[in-house]
């Protein structure tokens, strides 16, 4: 049996394609910083770049908050969709989401 899964998206380039469109990092630099911390080496570094480059040719990836306020109060659920729109046909095994928060804090005295 012949292995059909040689020309699909990698699962982990579509993780790292999900989270760099969901913390901002889609810049070069941002993409850096963020494999960097992810990989550590030059050499993997410029591998998922490539790999970046080459499945922003293949796919459109978009999210959509139901409630698009950019403030939100701990406890409440934040929910949307996920839209990933490919430009041909790919095989996967399974797509799999991973979304990173950050908070940022104020206090009044």
């Amino acid at each position: 049996m012949e292995d059909r899964y040689e020309d699909a998206i990698p699962t982990s380039l579509v993780v790292l394609i999900i989270v760099a469109c969901v913390i901002g990092v889609i810049s070069v630099v941002g993409l850096i910083i963020y494999c960097v911390w992810k990989c550590g080496k030059k050499e993997e570094i410029a591998e998922r770049i490539r790999d970046l480059e080459e499945a922003k040719e293949k796919a459109e990836f978009s999210i959509e908050f139901y409630n698009p306020n950019t403030v939100f109060i701990p406890g409440v659920e934040v929910t949307g969709s996920v839209t990933l729109t490919v430009n041909e046909p790919v095989i996967a095994k399974a797509i799999i989401i991973s979304i990173h928060g950050k908070a940022k804090t104020h206090f009044i005295v």
